[in-house]
């Protein structure tokens, strides 16, 4: 992302507004997953990003991923799961205590847009290698 793009609220504000952009137009649910599982799965530690994919024969013969299906993030507080099905975005928060599910519970797009923010803002104040691997996600170093 640009300066011209720039919220000129940080990389921290930029995550946060792609989020909720994210939230607010979801005609094209597939591109979508793509976007947030190329993006978070880069950025953030693979321990609190899982990605699963849809395979058909075709992407098992080639070799390829398949298509983004499911994005989960796990946070302190258990985790949250953005699914793709077709033109469809639904998403999920589960509490989970001892690795044993407590509690699930359905979600919309802009309340999983803003559990991603929050996160997000949590884990660059905590760390210095991924506030500056969201900075360069979005352009802004």
């Amino acid at each position: 992302m640009t300066d011209e793009y720039s919220s000129g609220l940080g990389p921290l504000g930029d995550a946060a507004m792609i989020a909720s952009m994210v939230g607010r137009d979801r005609s094209d649910a597939a591109s979508y997953a793509r976007l947030l599982t190329e993006t978070l799965a880069g950025v953030l530690p693979a321990d609190l990003v899982r990605v699963e994919y849809r395979r058909s024969l075709a992407d098992r013969m080639a070799g390829r991923p398949g298509e983004a299906r499911r994005i989960t993030l796990a946070t302190d507080a258990g985790e949250f799961s953005l699914d793709a099905d077709g033109d469809r975005l639904t998403g999920e928060a589960r509490r989970i205590v001892g690795g044993v599910v407590l509690s699930r519970k359905p979600i919309t797009v802009e309340e999983w847009t803003h559990r991603l923010a929050a996160e997000l803002r949590t884990l660059a104040a905590r760390s210095d290698a991924t506030r500056q691997a969201l900075g360069r996600v979005l352009g802004v170093e």
